[in-house]
């Protein structure tokens, strides 16, 4: 259990849903609730599947490309690092800004939101994806299932997360918007 709380907190503080929250509001500014909603829950469903993926596939992945574990290893650790003072000094809000550029105008959107940028790379970003390949271990069903639950824990945090944050936006400017102007 203490394995599975501390997982989930380690994929959560990478997958940094808190972080992501002002650029989920901008760009699904022009949208209404239901439509915020979908973009939220698809986009932590295409990230928990993008990470699921890098678990189960990402040793063969660097294998093929010849880099060894420990390079690896190394390389990530350094990653984790670079977003940790990231954090610390308020740059990496700053940093997902830039990845999230656009502007949503049609229904079509709605997809191309949650799946990029929300899901790749605010979600499931190379911080997210070196945590599970790092920490994750896909090698026996036991530890497939703990490592599947973590990650589901984590999103489902983060979907409960952008959803609420959503909701409060969304009835302030209503409340905001009805009010009689001075005039």
């Amino acid at each position: 259990m203490t394995e599975l709380v501390s997982l989930s907190l380690i994929y959560f503080a990478v997958i940094d849903p808190i972080g992501t929250i002002p650029i989920f509001l901008s760009l699904t500014e022009q949208y209404d609730y239901k439509q915020k909603q979908r973009i939220a829950l698809r986009g932590c469903f295409v990230a928990f599947f993008v990470l699921i993926f890098f678990g189960f596939f990402g040793d063969l992945i660097l294998s093929h490309l010849k880099i060894s574990p420990d390079t690896f290893n190394i390389a990530g650790g350094a990653i984790l690092f670079i977003i940790a003072v990231e954090m610390v000094n308020g740059r990496r809000q700053a940093r997902k800004s830039r990845a999230a550029t656009g502007s949503p105008n049609a229904a079509e959107e709605l997809i191309r939101i949650s799946s990029s940028p929300l899901a790749v790379p605010l979600l499931a970003g190379p911080g997210a994806i070196t945590s599970i390949m790092v920490f994750g271990d896909f090698t026996t069903p036991d530890s497939s299932v703990l490592n599947l639950t973590a990650v589901s824990l984590a999103l489902v945090v983060s979907a409960i997360i952008l959803d609420r944050k959503s909701t409060r936006l969304n009835s302030s400017h209503v409340r905001t918007s009805r009010m009689p102007s001075s005039a």
